[in-house]
């Protein structure tokens, strides 16, 4: 009997293993990127003390990195809080599907989420995503204890999970759509029981109440508008069909992927979306099934109609909590798929082998995140008495962000940009942008100062840079105060570092790409 249950136990401590290997590899290999680094801000600043702490907006997740960070602040170290997370999602994974389904299902569909490279991003990340999954799939495993036995240790745990979902994202608020459906069809006739879930549902309403405060007082209606989304294209069938290619195999940031990889990529999107419904299709489905269905489809419904009535939020980083959801409704179509003609799906686990591993090894490969490690330690190995030092860039955010890696020891000015030219073509677009702020605008007199004050002029350029023409703009408007490109260096995902030196024709010039 117990060398039964070890024997069951391998395929999942094997998947899991896999994942911890996984997400261990290369963990700080490169530099924390602008939004890992506003996490460590907001986690430097949260107020720990109650009542405050409740009215924080995403208070769980950066009061948990609060107190890791007391522990340690290297790469590893913060990035590592978000592993357990990860590895609890795929374990969750698994017990949801096989609860529901089976275990053949629910072994599946842990392997996808394992080998997730979207996944695997966002759990070697200082950011809340992985938590966010872990807590949305632990609520929906009690909810199905719940709806089976709806005593109120289930009940209670349920509305608190759900509660400590909404507490890490807002956004996990669309989690309640499914669950108050599931609820409505299996209980509607049953009024005692119908009443304790309300009751549940209040308790999550109590919870999240004073964060809901400050998030429609202080944030307004359209809270998402900050973070740069809302200048996104709403999406169309296209954008919504390549989701699926972003959760299973499609690495991130992969832009400079081949033409023929992205081809194939494409073949497996759409063989993907046939195979998803497969399951579906049968008329003696399982009705857990359907319950499936409902947390991966109306979640991911409702964020698509906030992308069409206000900001877009269609990003697979948003979508991520329907993502387990999805894997375990392929894993039933895959299963399907087997037990009807083993040579199709023996067909199926080899493009999807071939698909997932590139996947990885684009990952790993490529440069996923901005060097902001490197440009600050490239100024600190070269900077100078009496030097001045410019953020130059249209996120304010990003000052305090990176004193991280300088510990203030950099008196940064900050200047930003409020016409930047997103789509700007051609050189005189860009130079009047940037001459506009730096000559004509308020900043006028502190930028005077600064080089005036100053013999040399280090300028962070972050996100305004983007090609030759406007990195001219940029040294001509200097060029007409007399200071000229001394030293320059180009970081990845665009962090550009200019030395202006009076009196320098000649250019120290490097590249990371």
């Amino acid at each position: 009997m117990i060398r039964k249950e070890i024997k069951e136990l391998f395929p999942l401590t094997f998947i899991l293993l896999i994942s911890c290997a996984l997400y261990l590899y290369k963990l700080g290999s490169e530099s924390l990127w602008v939004d890992e680094l506003y996490s460590i801000h907001d986690a430097q600043n949260i107020n720990l003390e109650i009542p405050r702490i409740l009215y924080h907006v995403k208070p769980l997740y950066y009061a948990l990195l609060k107190v890791w960070m007391v522990f340690g602040e290297s790469e590893v170290w913060l990035r590592g809080l978000s592993i357990p997370f990860g590895l609890g999602s795929i374990l969750i994974t698994y017990l949801i599907g096989q609860r529901l389904v089976n275990r053949s299902v629910g072994l599946v569909a842990a392997l996808l989420l394992a080998l997730s490279p979207l996944f695997i991003n966002h759990v070697q990340e200082v950011r809340f995503y992985s938590l966010s999954v872990f807590l949305n799939l632990f609520g929906t495993l009690v909810l199905t204890y719940a709806l089976q036995c709806p005593q109120r240790l289930f009940l209670y745990s349920w509305a608190i999970l759900r509660a400590l979902a909404i507490l890490t994202t807002p956004l996990n608020v669309v989690l309640l759509l499914p669950d108050a459906t599931i609820i409505w069809c299996q209980f509607h006739k049953q009024g005692r029981k119908l009443l304790s879930f309300i009751e549940g549902l209040v308790i999550t309403g109590l919870i999240c109440a004073p964060a809901a405060f400050t998030l429609l007082t202080k944030s307004g209606p359209d809270f998402m508008a900050s973070s740069g989304v809302v200048t996104r294209m709403k999406p169309g069938l296209k954008e919504i069909l390549i989701i699926l290619k972003e959760f299973l195999f499609h690495p991130p940031y992969s832009s400079a992927l081949s033409e023929p990889l992205n081809y194939f990529y494409k073949i497996c999107t759409i063989l993907a979306t046939f195979l998803l419904p497969f399951a579906l299709l049968l008329k003696h489905r399982s009705q857990n099934l359907n319950w499936v269905t409902a947390w991966a489809v109306l979640p991911s419904a409702s964020i698509l109609f906030i992308s069409y009535i206000s900001s877009s939020i269609w990003l697979d980083r948003y979508l991520l909590l329907v993502c387990p959801y999805v894997f375990i409704l392929l894993a039933a179509s895959f299963i399907r798929v087997w037990h009807f003609q083993a040579i199709i799906a023996s067909v199926i686990v080899v493009i999807y082998t071939l698909g997932v591993g590139g996947g990885l090894y684009y990952y790993y490969s490529l440069p996923n995140h901005e060097d902001w490690r490197g440009a600050i330690q490239f100024i600190k190995t070269n900077k100078q008495a009496n030097d001045a030092f410019i953020l130059y860039t249209n996120v304010e955010k990003v000052l305090p962000a990176i004193a991280h890696y300088h510990d203030r020891t950099i008196p940064f000015h900050f200047l930003i940009n409020s016409v930047y030219l997103e789509n700007s073509k051609t050189n005189d677009q860009q130079h009047i942008a940037l001459k506009k702020e730096l000559e004509g605008s308020d900043n006028t007199s502190t930028i005077h100062e600064i080089i005036s004050a100053s013999k040399r002029l280090w300028i962070i350029c972050f996100r305004y840079c983007r090609d030759q023409p406007s990195i001219e703009s940029l040294e001509q408007i200097f060029s007409s105060n007399k200071l000229y490109k001394r030293n320059y260096r180009k970081f990845t995902k665009g962090i550009h570092v200019f030395l202006f030196e009076p009196g320098y024709d000649t250019i120290s010039s490097n590249e990371d790409e």
